[in-house]
């Protein structure tokens, strides 16, 4: 199924940009599609990870990630290399698939994990320094250049099918690429090539190489701006932010002063297309910086961070290629069964929903299917009950696949089943990554206490999966409580 975002380029265009185009341009039903792309948002805002900003840490060896409000800043994965100051430099995230990718300097090697950080494995060894990575999530590709044999290679994502994709990047060897992006709109690979300081561009296939952009100073990441048909990098020698229209006119500079300090520019950038931001890294505060997409209302969003050689925003990248948009999925107890319930927001060649079910979190087996109700824009709810599950945990997702076979996976809900109702789960006991993940059962109180009573956090949690920063907690034994409930936590 080859999908098309057309309508929606166009209405975010009309909802998110000045008021004169919207009178210019806007229709009866580009305006029922700009609702439709309300709810869309939503749904992605409901997984939190489409809409934060991750990076990767390189001086502290770990990636982290934050709400696009400011709040909320976690570790995603730490001893990302497991060597201090060797750490992560490229990254990608990969939310469908619920995976987390980063290339790490120490062993010249790409790992990933799950996207709270468990599971960490080498997923591709030898890959030469890769100052960026790419996920293509519908294709299920990762990208990456590799600067010492100067060249662009490519991997399936179950780890097989590794090829060259561009050869001789540069044409000069130990010069090689450095920032990529992939255009998977318009069929294109985008890469920064260090020997002549310049853009180049090819096809998906490696062929029809040519120059996009010269005299473009050290560009360590790119951005494809597929809704309005721009590149932007940053030129880290003149401090600067620079874009270009994709037919190569209209180059212009976005942010000037971007670090404020010559020579120490911008390096790792992205948009947030959604709210008209862009942010970007740069090297003489070690700091996080946005601004308004016309370079406006520049203000520090993370005050000292390591070294960041790109930062990713998922929503964008992932936006086209989802067949399905959940805006949540719930399981709940109801007497001795287990009620499940769905929302999606956007359809889009939906074929099914295969509710399965775990024991443990690792082995599933299928419930049972439930035809997916076609294509539609406006909110849709499903149902499903599991009438005979056991005494103990019981773990639930959804599996959703269209009409082209592609899948992609919900998050996962635990139910724990004992004589006595529970108020909450812990969702991973020990904690990592300075967070705490508690799903509650019924809306109530709960405390957390250090092991000499402290009180450290306290408040009342809906129904539901929640997230508590424990970064101030300390490491150590924890007891979190609810009612006549105590459970002991482990913060790693």
């Amino acid at each position: 199924m080859k999908k098309s975002l057309h309508v929606f380029e166009k209405t975010a265009l009309l909802l998110f940009y000045p008021q004169p185009y919207l009178y210019r341009k806007a229709t009866k039903s580009l305006l029922m599609f700009g609702m439709a792309f309300l709810f869309l948002t939503s749904g992605l805002k409901a997984q939190s990870d489409y809409s934060r900003l991750f990076w990767p840490n390189y001086d502290n060896d770990r990636i982290e990630k934050i709400n696009l409000d400011a709040s909320g800043q976690i570790t995603a994965v730490s001893n990302a290399s497991g060597v201090a100051t060797w750490g992560p430099v490229g990254i990608a995230v990969d939310v469908p698939h619920g995976k987390i990718y980063w290339f790490e300097d120490y062993n010249k090697q790409i790992k990933r994990a799950n996207l709270d950080g468990s599971n960490v494995e080498v997923f591709a060894t030898s890959t030469g320094w890769a100052y960026t990575l790419f996920v293509d999530t519908k294709n299920s590709y990762l990208y990456w250049p590799n600067y010492e044999a100067d060249k662009i290679e490519r991997i399936n994502l179950d780890g097989t099918g590794r090829t060259t994709v561009v050869s001789n990047a540069s044409g000069v060897a130990t010069y090689g690429p450095v920032g990529i992006t992939v255009d998977t709109k318009n069929g294109k690979i985008y890469w920064f090539e260090d020997y002549n300081k310049r853009i180049k561009r090819s096809n998906l296939d490696g062929s029809s190489v040519e120059v996009f952009a010269t005299g473009t100073g050290w560009a360590y990441s790119l951005y494809v701006d597929k809704q309005n048909s721009k590149l932007y990098w940053p030129n880290y020698e003149a401090d600067k932010i620079e874009r270009m229209n994709l037919d190569g006119t209209g180059r212009a500079n976005v942010v000037t002063g971007a670090s404020g300090v010559a020579t120490y520019g911008p390096i790792g950038i992205t948009l947030d297309l959604v709210n008209n931001k862009i942010y970007w890294f740069e090297d003489a505060g070690k700091s996080i910086k946005r601004a308004n997409l016309d370079g406006s209302s520049v203000s520090t969003f993370i005050a000292s961070t390591g070294w960041a050689y790109n930062l990713v925003i998922p929503f964008d990248e992932t936006i086209a290629t989802l067949p399905v948009t959940f805006v949540q999925f719930t399981a709940q107890r109801n007497n001795d069964k287990i009620a499940l319930n769905w929302q999606t927001a956007r359809e889009e060649g939906a074929k099914d929903f295969t509710v399965q079910f775990s024991t443990d979190g690792t082995s599933w087996k299928n419930l049972g299917v439930i035809p997916a109700k076609g294509n539609s824009v406006g909110l849709l709810n499903y149902s499903f009950e599991h009438s005979n599950p056991v005494n103990g945990k019981n773990y639930y997702r959804l599996l959703q696949t269209d009409n082209d076979g592609y899948m992609s996976y919900s998050q996962v809900r635990l139910i724990n089943l004992s004589s006595e109702k529970n108020i909450f789960q812990l969702m991973g006991n020990p904690a990592t990554g300075n967070i705490i993940k508690i799903q509650m059962l019924q809306k109530a109180e709960i405390s957390i206490y250090d092991s000499k009573a402290q009180l450290l956090y306290k408040a009342t949690l809906d129904v539901g999966i929640h997230e508590v920063p424990a970064v101030k907690f300390g490491k150590g034994v924890c007891f979190i409580k609810s009612g006549s409930t105590t459970q002991k936590i482990i913060i790693q």
